[in-house]
């Protein structure tokens, strides 16, 4: 009986010494009152043995190992303490390849400035002058613009009085002409005998517009009077055609803006009389 209990008690810890590191057991001590417990972590340890700085080593400059390590050992009768050191790594160096050193950091110092202060004042002032310069010369370009807008603005004020003067002109202008339309007037007057101001009846009178196109003639009455009547504003040409024994007319330019009177005064030509014979022995008229 002892001895299958003393088997039994080998297979198992032949299998937790199989299995344990893998899953993550580990043995508690002598005082636990269960021998196993769950949810132990591995917790591997390292060892370098060499100093150099792992980013200075070459590629296959060295080799890594992991080997478990298990020891057993018995306290009591049947009952049995499991010690794990998980995963032991050690570091073989191989061929040690030196990095290239580094180049020491050159420091950047700024060159010392050799400008003296009378110089840099020098320097300040020039610059002063010139910003002064240009503020003036801004200055002015922004005085000159401002009487330009200024010369601008008068020339289209008084061009818009003028174009305003104009119109009302025309509007006048235009009002005169439509009234005048409106309106009819009349030339009248006399031709009358230069050497006795009598009326010189059945003379004809034409009334031109322009001169040389006659538009209406009118005889003159026993008085010597004639009319035309019913005409528009505007300039007209009267001339008088004479008759045989007068002298020429000359035509009167009329500029008719309202009832116009011209007269005529028309000369007889004078009639020479031949002379007359008279006889030598004719004795002389008695006054």
């Amino acid at each position: 009986m002892k001895r299958g209990i003393l088997a039994i008690s080998a297979a198992l810890l032949l299998a937790a010494i199989m299995i344990l590191p893998a899953t993550g057991y580990t043995i508690k001590s002598e005082n636990s009152p269960y021998p196993f417990s769950i949810g132990a972590e591995a917790r591997p340890q390292f060892s370098i043995a060499a100093g150099e700085p792992a980013h200075e080593l070459a590629a296959g400059a060295y080799t890594a190992e992991r080997k478990p390590a298990y020891s057993i050992g018995t306290g009591k009768p049947y009952q049995y303490s499991l010690k794990v050191t998980p995963y032991r790594y050690s570091f073989n160096l191989a061929n040690r390849v030196a990095a290239p050193p580094v180049p020491p950091v050159e420091s950047i110092v700024p060159p010392v400035s050799t400008v003296t202060a009378e110089q840099a004042a020098a320097e300040q002032a020039a610059a002063d002058q010139a910003a002064a310069d240009q503020a003036a010369a801004d200055q002015a370009a922004a005085d000159q613009a401002a009487a330009d807008q200024a010369a601008a603005d008068q020339a289209a004020a008084d061009q818009a009085a003028a174009d305003q003067a104009a119109a009302d002109q025309a509007a006048a202008d235009q009002a005169a002409a439509a009234q005048a339309a409106a309106e009819a007037y009349t030339i009248s007057g006399m031709v009358v005998d230069a050497e006795t101001g009598t009326g010189i009846a059945a003379l004809t009178v034409n009334l031109e517009q322009p001169a040389g196109t006659i538009i209406n003639s009118a005889e003159t009455a026993e008085d010597g009077s004639y009319s035309f009547a019913d005409l528009m504003a505007g300039q007209y040409i009267v001339s008088v055609e004479i008759t045989e024994g007068w002298e020429t007319i000359e035509p009167a330019v009329v500029d008719l803006a309202e009832n116009a009177v011209q007269d005529f005064t028309a000369t007889k030509i004078p009639v020479a009389m031949p002379p007359v014979d008279v006889p030598a022995d004719m004795p002389p008229a008695i006054a």
